[in-house]
């Protein structure tokens, strides 16, 4: 088979300019064929073995369209063993199609001709007699469009559109107030299509038509007409350089929300990335704006950026952003932070790992008070941990400053090494020094240098029965020199117990119990000497059913106390869950829930008067000066407690109560870590305070009409709200 010479890639001249043409030789062609296609229809009709190519009409330099395509040139217009593009209609058409005509000649030269130019006519089949008519078929000729009329074409794309109407009811209950109701109906729509083609832009857009009547605090009512809604856009979606855009507005009259007040928020957020062809790397930069209306208006504008860059053994993260949230109250803060994070591994076993990060952070209060601080921390850490040696090494270098308003600014510089040796499984020996330096404006630095010698033995595990017993002993010895010269000898012992059991074939539940004891004696301008004893005790329930089903829930209780000088007892019990377990074929439970309450009691030192007046002189924290005789020493136990809880539970039920297409779920959210993250450049965060939250929803859906009855419990801002909220929408279109 002779080769066949291969043309053909064109971008038609754009509206109203001619095209140049482009000649290349090329080998003879091979036989003729005709193939037929569609771009975004299926094939259709079957290619014919061989066909007959029409005489091609001469291209028009006054004629332009945005096409491409391909169709060989009889010899006597475009010259022997030639090829030439014939343009796509516009892609507004809906599709496009393609012909290729392999023309053979002995002339060994061809050239390719790029030309915008009217479709050649449809190609004429001959079947044999008697053979049954074909299907009836789109004719090429009609699908293509007629650009006689001059420049290209304009059409609409596709459009894939929905919405719904729905009937909202809300019942509201905050801390001790009476309960208030509001009723709404809406009228939802939301559409998205394409600019040109899909790879080149995709555009989306919601609209939400609300009337919402509310109950008044004096018992009357009150209504009002809320518009929501949404744009967004992709540019270049597919690329390696895609652009978001996003604007939305909500309102919590609207929604399913712990808010009883009419609160509006808009939200626009821009997105840009990009990844290069070639190379390991990608960068992203967005800007995100945010603003509540409510009582007061609350705005957080945030622009950010990532950079990542990985190539054989060394690994590079970066990201930067400055946040400012303004609030009508005359507060704002604004909050910049940067960070880069770099690791690689070296031969002969060693690691590096860096990393640096610097954060300012600036509030003001209204008027002239203000706040403002920064930092900038930044470390770097070389290990050599060698599977075949022995021996293992580190070296760290740190470098931190900090500065508050109207302090100078305090720079320290670290470097520190450290080697171990292990002798045995058993016997560990180990070595560190560490340098350092501080110094502020203005004043003069403090050079602090310090040794370590540290030595550990664990002995093997014994087995009695289901029983496993360790122990292990350590000490350690300190010598620092600064401006005071300290020494610090160390000594440990410590022991556990543990054992298990298979309580079936897929769960088995563990017990642990550990005790230490250490001893700490420092000498320096004062020697203290102090004894402390810790006990722990641990349990843990692990099953696993099935791959798709685990959990494991563990529970730890410990006593430290600390007898000598600076006495103190500390008690802590700890609650862990994590479950992902299915129940059953519809029912499925899951959280990771922690909970935790410490208790602590110290023995502060301070001296009385000892007097009979009732004026006598109060508690100091310094020893006196004179007299010692009529002053008395005293222990004063100061005692605090702590409850933290963190997590979620969730329960789901698919068919409830045997119904189909009835879901229930009921979810519990705590979190007792109560600050406004608005104030740190967080636009997702509502600005209010929710430590916990109980909430229980039922949805069904039959066709098109869905439903929802969804209640909540919520402790918000230090009060109790509760919720009642019932939807019913009928949604309609194809979205």
């Amino acid at each position: 088979m002779r080769p066949l010479g291969v043309a053909g890639l064109v971008v038609g001249a754009s509206f109203g300019q001619s095209a140049q043409a482009v000649e290349h030789p090329a080998p003879p062609l091979g036989p003729s064929l005709r193939l037929s296609s569609y771009l975004g229809e299926s094939l259709r009709g079957q290619v014919p073995a061989q066909a007959t190519a029409p005489a091609a009409p001469k291209p028009s330099p006054k004629q332009g369209s945005a096409a491409f395509g391909a169709v060989a040139l009889p010899a006597d217009d475009a010259g022997p063993g030639s090829l030439a593009v014939d343009p796509f209609p516009s892609p507004f058409a809906g599709h496009a199609s393609t012909r290729l005509l392999l023309a053979q000649d002995g002339t060994p030269s061809a050239r390719v001709v790029v030309t915008p130019r009217k479709p050649s006519a449809p190609v004429e089949q001959t079947r044999p007699a008697g053979a049954a008519s074909a299907p009836n078929r789109r004719s090429p000729a009609k699908d293509t469009p007629d650009d006689s009329g001059g420049g290209a074409r304009y059409g609409l794309a596709p459009i894939r559109w929905g919405g719904g109407v729905s009937y909202i009811h809300r019942r509201f209950k905050s801390g001790d107030s009476d309960w208030r109701s509001a009723n709404g109906y809406s009228v939802a729509t939301q559409a998205s299509s394409f600019i040109l083609a899909p790879w080149l832009a995709t555009v989306s857009g919601s609209l939400t038509l609300s009337l919402s009547e509310s109950e008044a605090s004096d018992g009357g009512s009150t209504g009002s007409v809320v518009t929501t809604g949404g744009l967004g856009a992709s540019i270049f979606p597919v690329s390696r350089f895609p652009l978001r855009l996003e604007f939305r507005v909500s309102d919590s009259r609207t929604e399913d929300s712990v808010f009883d007040e009419r609160r509006r928020n808009y939200r626009f957020s821009a997105r840009q990335e990009y990844r290069p062809a070639r190379g390991g790397w990608n960068a992203s930069a967005g800007y995100d704006y945010d603003r509540i209306e409510a009582d007061t208006r609350d705005e957080v504008h945030r622009l950010s950026s990532a950079f990542s860059w990985q190539e054989n053994s060394q690994t590079l993260t970066a990201d930067a952003g400055v946040a400012r949230n303004l609030r009508e109250d005359g507060f704002n803060s604004t909050v910049a932070n940067a960070s880069v994070n770099h690791s690689m591994r070296l031969p002969r076993d060693i690691s590096v790992t860096s990393a640096a990060n610097y954060i300012f952070d600036e509030r003001s209060t209204g008027g002239s008070s203000t706040s403002q601080q920064q930092a900038l921390q930044a470390y770097s850490a070389a290990n050599w941990n060698p599977t075949q040696s022995p021996w293992s090494a580190f070296a760290t270098a740190r470098l931190s400053r900090s500065q508050s308003q109207g302090a100078p600014a305090t720079n320290s510089v670290s470097l520190s090494t450290g080697s171990s040796y292990r002798y045995s499984r058993n016997l560990r020996f180990s070595g560190s020094f560490t340098a350092s330096t501080i110094f502020r404006n203005g004043t003069s630095s403090t050079v602090s240098t310090s040794e370590t010698l540290g030595v550990g033995y664990s002995g093997d595990p014994l087995k009695f029965g289901r029983l496993s017993y360790n122990w292990g002993l350590a000490a350690s010895g300190s010598n620092a020199n600064g401006n005071v010269s300290t020494r610090t000898l160390s000594t440990s012992a410590n022991h556990s117990l543990s054992s298990s059991w298979e309580t079936s074939e897929w769960s088995s539940l563990g017990v642990t119990g550990t005790q230490s004891v250490s001893q700490n004696r420092v000498w320096s301008s004062e020697s203290t000497q102090s004894t402390a004893l810790s006990h722990a005790l641990s349990t843990t329930y692990f099953a696993a059913p099935s791959a798709a089903s685990q959990a494991q829930a563990s529970l730890s209780v410990s006593d430290s106390r600390t007898f000598g000088d600076g006495a103190s007892r500390f008690q802590m019990a700890n609650f862990q869950l994590n479950s992902n377990w299915r129940i059953s074929r519809d029912s499925q439970f899951s959280g990771n829930l922690s909970i935790q309450r410490t208790w602590r009691k110290a023995m502060d030192q301070e001296f009385v008067a000892v007097s009979e007046d009732d004026d006598a002189t109060p508690p100091t924290d310094d020893p006196p000066a004179d007299d010692p005789f009529a002053f008395d020493f005293i222990e004063r136990e100061v005692s605090d407690s702590n409850t933290s809880i963190n997590g979620n539970l969730a329960y789901r039920h698919s068919r409830a109560f045997g119904v189909r297409n009835l879901n229930y779920s009921i979810r519990f959210v705590a979190s007792t870590a109560t600050r406004n993250a608005r104030e740190f450049g967080d636009p997702d965060d509502d600005g209010t305070e929710v430590t916990r939250t109980l909430e229980q929803e039922l949805t069904h859906t039959v066709g098109r009409l869905s439903s929802q009855l969804t209640m909540r419990v919520a402790d918000r801002d230090g009060r109790k709200n509760a919720s009642i909220f019932f939807r019913v929408n009928r949604s309609f279109g194809n979205y």
